[in-house]
């Protein structure tokens, strides 16, 4: 067996050069031979681990023979897992596995052209992708490519010429307040009084929905005088193993208070009176870890968030067509509700913030945003009734100073 300067046993495959002053390690594969060399006995098992893995995974200086989707799992493995957390991960493989996968992850990553991401960025728009997945399906594969050159694999990445599509962005949805309104009364109906209270929550507080089904009964405090809900975890799924998981805020900021408003302490006592019943029923059985949910599912389980979409979807309908029938009996054009999501509950709390003339700061704490730009920027709209009534206090300011 081998030995070092100092008369040391080497690990097999691995040789002290004395005239050069070097380890030498070196290993056979399907018949050829591989040689590393390093200063030290610890660089020389790193250098010797690395190149058996890309001569195993047909990555040695031969790009011509490493698939794209080889590649990423090796970028996914080697610069990802571990430093990103796990739903990060799950959404770069659902975008691969959804885009890329079939017409480009055969192809060898040398042979990939410009061309040919910009032909699959443009036929992803036909496909409705939302401008936010978008970018990050730019930015995850800009990065694949960026590592493959990084490793000396392909010259250049064929992703940095590339224009991604305009996709044209809807103004976003907000009720106003008499839609709200309309809303809160119409839930207050006998069959949806399952789904009212995380609807009205979400309304009353601007939580985002991950917030609001990873909250717990110790977060909320209903029994001093300033009654609060402290944001401490969000619940997520990551979707390739299809489980449940609590993820603490991305930012310090998003890990907050929020002071409750007496229709949101109403409904929260409401779900309290709801999880009773579901206790009682026999079936009730969280999951370790899961336990004490505001809003989980009727067995104790996490749910997701398609669960109180879908309620709000069918609530909208009903609501919808009940308008259409008193419509009709009073002669009248019916007055329908927009197709509302989720996150329209959070855009519309903070107009109603912005409406009663809550300064942008203290809307920025409560949403949880990281700067005030970003509360500025998403919340600069205010309905045009309140733009008015503005303009006439400002105007009576100006009277005030002399204004003629």
């Amino acid at each position: 067996m081998a030995k070092d300067r100092n008369g040391k046993e080497l690990p097999k495959g691995i040789t002290w050069l004395e005239k050069k002053k070097l380890y030498m390690g070196r290993f056979q594969y399907e018949g050829q031979s591989y040689t590393v060399y390093a200063k030290t006995l610890r660089e020389t098992n790193r250098k010797l681990s690395d190149k058996k893995y890309e001569v195993e995974h047909g990555m040695s200086g031969k790009a011509d023979r490493i698939r794209l989707d080889e590649w990423f799992e090796t970028w996914l493995q080697t610069y990802k897992s571990g430093k990103v957390k796990a739903t990060t991960i799950s959404t770069y493989k659902a975008l691969y596995d959804r885009f890329v996968r079939e017409p480009l992850g055969g192809r060898y990553i040398s042979k990939i052209k410009t061309v040919e991401i910009q032909r699959l960025y443009n036929g992803i728009t036909e496909d409705g992708l939302s401008p936010k997945y978008l970018k990050t399906l730019h930015n995850t594969l800009s990065n694949v490519f960026k590592m493959a050159v990084n490793n000396d694999l392909i010259s250049k990445n064929p992703c940095t010429q590339t224009i991604r599509p305009a996709i044209d962005i809807s103004e976003r949805r907000v009720l106003t307040a008499s839609e709200q309104k309309r809303l809160l009364s119409f839930m207050c109906k006998e069959q949806y009084k399952n789904v009212e209270p995380a609807i009205t929550v979400l309304l009353g507080t601007g939580l985002r929905i991950g917030e609001l089904l990873g909250l717990k009964w110790e977060d909320l405090d209903l029994e001093s005088e300033e009654k609060t809900l402290t944001v401490k975890r969000t619940l997520v799924r990551i979707r390739d193993q299809k489980i449940f998981a609590f993820q603490e805020p991305k930012t310090a900021s998003g890990a907050r208070t929020v002071p409750l408003q007496g229709y949101v302490i109403k409904a929260l006592k409401r779900q309290k009176v709801n999880q009773g019943y579901y206790r009682l029923s026999g079936k009730w059985n969280p999951p370790t870890g899961f336990e004490g949910l505001v809003f989980p599912g009727r067995k104790g389980q996490p749910q997701w968030r398609s669960c109180i979409a879908e309620s709000l979807d069918k609530i909208i309908a009903a609501m919808n067509e009940e308008e259409k029938e008193n419509a009709a009996k009073e002669d009248r054009k019916p007055i329908i509700m927009e197709h509302i999501n989720l996150h329209a509950c959070r855009h519309s709390f903070a107009t109603r913030c912005l409406e009663a003339g809550i300064a942008p700061k203290i809307v920025q704490t409560w949403l949880g945003h990281s700067s005030i730009e970003i509360t500025l920027d998403l919340y600069s709209h205010v309905n045009q009734d309140v733009s008015f009534e503005n303009m006439r206090r400002l105007e009576a300011v100006s009277s005030n100073a002399g204004a003629v």
